[in-house]
């Protein structure tokens, strides 16, 4: 999943990625969106919360004093309310922009080539020297199958194709 951060401080980067990847680039906006109204949202809440705070202790200080309290702890629980209302818009937005940004995929690194195929690819650095053989190498499915430690024939009957059953050997 990406950094909000990120997405917020640098969206076309991202709308580049995707756009390299093959990918919408629509749901940037629309995350930045939901970021920016979520991120109002908070402000509002903690502004309320913070009057609520502030007036709470006033209410204990007129209390002390003797004077009534009942208008303001009317409006108090009033505002009460505003929080928590507030407070479920606050989580729809979040579970919105959650669902939204885990919709985005992974942003290539810069360096990667774009192409549509492996074509595209480009040899980046080699370990070693490349070994020669006297004969045609196999590959380990063949191997593993020539050996009767693989069987995958079976394998596939049993739970479908790309999972290997192992056996004799291959299984110790």
């Amino acid at each position: 999943m990406l950094d909000m951060k990120r997405v917020r401080e640098r969206p076309d980067d991202i709308r580049a990625g995707l756009k390299a990847r093959g990918s919408e680039t629509d749901v940037v906006d629309g995350v930045l969106e939901l970021d920016r109204e979520r991120r109002e949202l908070l402000t509002e809440v903690e502004s309320k919360k913070s009057e609520r705070n502030r007036v709470s202790k006033d209410i204990g200080r007129l209390k002390k004093s003797g004077e009534d309290t009942s208008e303001v702890q009317l409006a108090m629980r009033e505002l009460g309310a505003k929080i928590a209302a507030l407070d479920e818009d606050v989580r729809a937005v979040d579970g919105r922009l959650h669902e939204l940004v885990l919709t985005i995929a992974n942003v290539p690194s810069p360096s990667t080539p774009v192409g549509l195929d492996e074509s595209a690819n480009r040899l980046v650095r080699t370990e070693g020297e490349k070994k020669t053989f006297d004969f045609e190498p196999k590959g380990h499915v063949e191997l593993g199958e020539a050996l009767g430690i693989l069987d995958f024939h079976r394998a596939t009957r049993m739970t479908g194709a790309g999972f290997p059953l192992l056996v004799g050997l291959g299984y110790r």
